[in-house]
């Protein structure tokens, strides 16, 4: 794309050491996967996050990097920045910039557009666990031609900055998770994106007590509203909270109450688990999310030889959960953000012979977890290991071992699988290794 292609969406007032016939190679809004293609002409955009963007849930602090502009332009000189033009005084005069009305609004524009000439489908999936892990299978099982946001946390920011740079109709499909915070942030996916497909994947006690969110059915009907605008809705309805979710002319009902109108014409309900599936670790979880990932497939056309194909091909995404050898035993891996859910449900396996290790617990996030409520589910190991500094959570339970070093894997029987937990571990560590695991006194 040109300066001068953009002259008209972003409303270009007027250029400054620039030539209309430059070629754009990457638009920099806010990080995205490292910028890891931010490479030739790049346009840099200044910008704002007001007090209330913080207010709405989206983002963590307010800023301004508009009054940073000569610090950045100086760590990158050889960006194009986007300004404004009450900008311009305090703008060293041998920088490339463009001008325009607002930087905000310039973003705003470039996306909608963009947004506006893709044709492929857009697939969005909600749900309390394993949104992440169920995104990347519904990728590896839609094959290359499907793209895949992923962030911590998708905000409106990072939505924008991975369309304006990535959304091509070489691209059949396009996969992302929709996390709630607060209410609204479903039905801003749910009307900017409008999905093709909309999909309701489970319900378990998160964010209550988080605004609007006082118990598990306010959940369950703000997470609906992800249904306003698509066009077709998959719904598990294996799930307690989600079977009360139903559509009727063009409705959405929890149990008896009216929540939204819908445009979904067409809705597949998740009635059973696939049980020819041989999933990528034991548990009811990851059963759901293979599921789930079959059923888009088959929605799109594509046969179940290839479908299973590629399901016996799957590997979470993002460090999610992975097969290492530790002492030479088989360990399943955990190393996300921890979390009550996130742990009942690597507790929830089929292993006939297996051992719980847990390294590190997730401590100080946005939410208090109770973690003691997870120890109902310790009698579905033969054995539970916690490092001792976690003794607080579990000091009376008879099935748990306390251990200062991870030694004593050695000694395991090796016809037994290892479940080890490692909270938020890719947030400090770039790789599995085994003297990140023991947390130091």
């Amino acid at each position: 794309m040109k300066i001068f292609d953009l002259q008209d969406i972003l409303k270009i007032k007027k250029i400054h050491n620039l030539d209309y016939d430059e070629v754009i190679n990457y638009f920099r809004i806010v990080k995205y996967n490292d910028d890891k293609d931010a490479s030739g002409n790049v346009i840099y955009f200044p910008i704002t996050i007001t007090k209330k963007d913080v207010e709405s849930g989206w983002y963590i602090q307010e800023l301004d990097y508009k009054k940073r502009i000569n610090e950045i332009a100086l760590k990158n000189p050889h960006y194009i920045y986007v300004i404004e033009e009450d900008m311009i005084e305090n703008i060293n005069d041998k920088i490339k910039y463009i001008v325009v009305d607002n930087i905000m609004e310039s973003i705003d524009r470039l996306f909608e557009y963009k947004l506006s000439k893709y044709n492929g489908k857009i697939i969005t999936i909600t749900g309390s666990v394993g949104k992440t892990t169920t995104a990347g299978f519904i990728e590896q099982v839609l094959g290359e031609k499907c793209g895949r946001i992923y962030s911590k946390r998708i905000t409106p920011l990072i939505l924008k900055t991975y369309m304006i740079n990535y959304l091509s109709n070489d691209l059949e499909y396009i996969v992302l998770e929709a996390s709630l915070w607060y209410k609204e942030h479903m039905s801003y996916f749910s009307e900017v994106l409008k999905p093709d497909l909309a999909i309701l994947m489970n319900v378990y006690f998160e964010h209550i007590g988080v605004k609007d969110i006082k118990d598990i059915s306010d959940i369950t009907k703000f997470k609906s509203l992800l249904l306003e605008h698509a066009k077709n809705a998959m719904i598990n309805k294996t799930d307690k909270e989600l079977v009360k979710i139903n559509i009727n002319n063009h409705k959405v009902y929890y149990e008896n109450q009216e929540i939204c109108n819908t445009e979904v014409n067409h809705i597949i309900d998740v009635q059973k688990i696939n049980d020819k599936i041989e999933p990528y670790i034991k548990t009811e979880l990851s059963l759901l999310q293979e599921t789930i990932a079959y059923e888009v497939g088959k929605f799109y056309g594509i046969n179940d030889e290839i479908i299973y194909d590629r399901l016996s091909k799957v590997k979470p995404v993002e460090n999610r959960i992975q097969k290492y050898k530790l002492y030479n035993h088989d360990i399943i891996f955990d190393g996300d953000v921890s979390g009550v859910s996130r742990l009942n449900n690597l507790c929830n396996n089929f292993y006939d012979k297996c051992y719980f290790v847990i390294c590190s617990l997730t401590e100080g996030g946005e939410e208090t977890e109770n973690y003691e409520k997870i120890s109902v589910n310790f009698d579905k190991f033969s054995k539970v290991y916690v490092q001792e500094k976690y003794k607080k959570y579990y000091n009376n339970d008879k099935n748990v071992v306390y251990f200062k070093n991870l030694d004593f894997i050695e000694e395991l029987e090796f016809d037994y699988i290892i479940i080890m937990h490692y909270g938020s571990y890719y947030r400090l560590f770039d790789k599995f290794q085994i003297e990140n695991l023991e947390v130091k006194s």
